[in-house]
């Protein structure tokens, strides 16, 4: 049985993809693609987490509240016994197994970690095809700001200056020559298929379609429901909001009944202001996209036989940024604070 492994990244319509296959789980079946259930759903974070190594914890990790690293190792164990036994049931009626996770990319930094996987899926397949899809990292930082706001960090910009953060190293969140590099050293470069995350590079500018198409599953999906635009961003204001609200709470500790407020003001500003983000001007959206120009070279002469690896058309941005209103800011405050008294 081969192995469909899409590792995201982030921000490239992974979403979208994963409500696709677990929305048709039983139409896949019939056609023998079995899609992973048992790491989760319809996101399989579960098998990043249990590869990250011992000394890092993320948000998922940390709801789980394990009180010490017996537990952590105790729930891991559980975890790929749990795969092992749905992979072992799969195969006796199917001829490819589906997992997907963009937490694959964001969570497992080091070659160890990627390796480790590799080492615990190999022995369960016959083969493994790696996909992920890349976003220009100026695209990819400001689609995401919604997102990391939402979890509570606390980001001044939608995208990091790269005087600040870099000090002589990439982010490897957005290094995608290190991160191809360490997965096709664990699994083989023949089995890493990298693809460009845009609209004009697309199967018909779907990324549903185009995942399908390099998978090779051999369906057509097109009278199958299917989430594209599965993530949306909030406006300027609310993206204020939550920012302003992320500092303040990084200054006390954190009870249960700040974490419910907190969620339920998110689910606030989801429905009541949605929105185009904030931007940055052009000038630091291109020097922080500059500073990965060595390593995007390297990626487009390795894996795409070119020399540049995305576009370059930046007129998507101002020259100046836009002003935020601040009595839409006070009005949203106004009308979450009106709700919590209703």
């Amino acid at each position: 049985m081969r192995c469909i492994l899409h590792i995201g990244t982030e921000k490239t319509g992974s979403t979208a993809i994963q409500r696709f296959l677990h929305g048709n789980v039983e139409r896949l079946q019939r056609e023998r693609i079995y899609v992973c259930q048992s790491a989760g759903a319809p996101n399989n974070r579960r098998l990043p987490a249990a590869f990250m190594d011992e000394d890092k914890i993320d948000d998922f990790l940390r709801i789980l509240k394990h009180k010490d690293l017996k537990a952590r190792r105790r729930w891991r164990s559980k975890v790929l016994k749990s795969f092992e036994k749905e992979v072992a049931k799969a195969r006796k009626k199917s001829d490819v197994f589906v997992v997907s996770s963009e937490h694959l990319q964001s969570r497992l930094f080091s070659l160890a970690e990627v390796s480790n996987l590799a080492e615990f899926l190999q022995p369960l397949f016959k083969k493994i095809d790696v996909i992920c899809y890349l976003r220009r990292q100026d695209q990819m930082a400001v689609s995401r700001y919604s997102q990391a706001l939402r979890a509570g960090h606390v980001l001044g910009a939608p995208v990091p200056r790269a005087d600040r953060i870099f000090q002589g190293h990439l982010p490897p969140y957005f290094d995608y020559k290190s991160l191809l590099d360490r997965w096709s050293t664990a699994f083989g470069q023949s089995s890493v298929h990298p693809s460009i995350y845009s609209s004009s590079q697309l199967v018909e500018g779907n990324v549903v379609l185009d995942f399908l198409q390099k998978a090779d599953m051999g369906i057509d999906a097109h009278d199958m429901p299917m989430v594209v635009h599965a993530n949306s961003s909030l406006s300027p204001e609310a993206q204020t909001v939550l920012l302003g609200m992320n500092k303040g709470l990084d200054t006390v500790q954190k009870t249960d009944e700040h974490r419910r407020q907190y969620r339920r003001l998110v689910k606030y500003l989801d429905e009541n202001a949605q929105g185009v983000g904030l931007r940055p001007e052009k000038s630091e959206a291109w020097a922080f996209y500059q500073a990965f120009e060595s390593a995007n070279r390297a990626v487009a002469n390795r894996w795409f036989n070119r020399d540049t690896l995305f576009d370059e058309d930046f007129s998507r941005y101002l020259d100046v940024k836009p002003e935020i209103n601040a009595k839409e800011v006070a009005t949203l405050l106004a009308g979450f604070m009106l709700r919590e008294k209703s």
